[in-house]
């Protein structure tokens, strides 16, 4: 397990991970506010069977997605915790809000996502293209939300 704070490292070790024919899986998310989902997720992307990479978004990125008083933790202690994870084996940071790009940059073999998305709604919503991996949808059903949890905390 271990924080990658370079995009660049992150390609290389992506194309090294493929060179040993093992399946790049990426998950990505805010991560605000850890909770039971997240790590169900994770650990379902997990049994696709490869090495998971976890995309964290910048707090920018959560800001902008989430609105006023997120993130409630910044993105160095979201990595640290969904590092922490266990299945999970690199984090970085991501600064784009667009899953497209995200695709784009990283390529991965599967593309994992919670139970909050649908295959055909996360290709229309997210505009994805040039993307051949495969689109998984993993987890269990969406009971937990950051947004619910920060605001009983209100």
């Amino acid at each position: 397990m271990s924080i990658i704070k370079n995009l660049s490292k992150i390609k290389a070790l992506i194309k090294t991970t493929k060179g040993k024919n093992k399946k790049v899986i990426l998950a990505e998310g805010c991560f605000d506010v850890l909770h039971v989902g997240h790590i169900r997720y994770l650990q379902s992307a997990k049994k696709q069977g490869g090495v998971l990479f976890v995309a964290v978004n910048s707090d920018k990125v959560v800001k902008m997605l989430k609105g006023r008083g997120r993130p409630v933790f910044p993105v160095n202690e979201r990595m640290e915790m969904i590092n922490s994870v266990e299945g999970v084996d690199y984090v970085f940071e991501y600064g784009s809000s667009s899953s497209n790009k995200l695709l784009n940059d990283i390529n991965p073999d599967v593309y994992a996502k919670g139970t909050d998305y649908t295959k055909k709604g996360l290709m229309k919503s997210e505009g994805i293209t040039g993307f051949d991996g495969k689109i998984v949808i993993v987890g269990d059903k969406k009971t937990h939300a950051s947004s619910e949890i920060t605001s009983k905390i209100k």
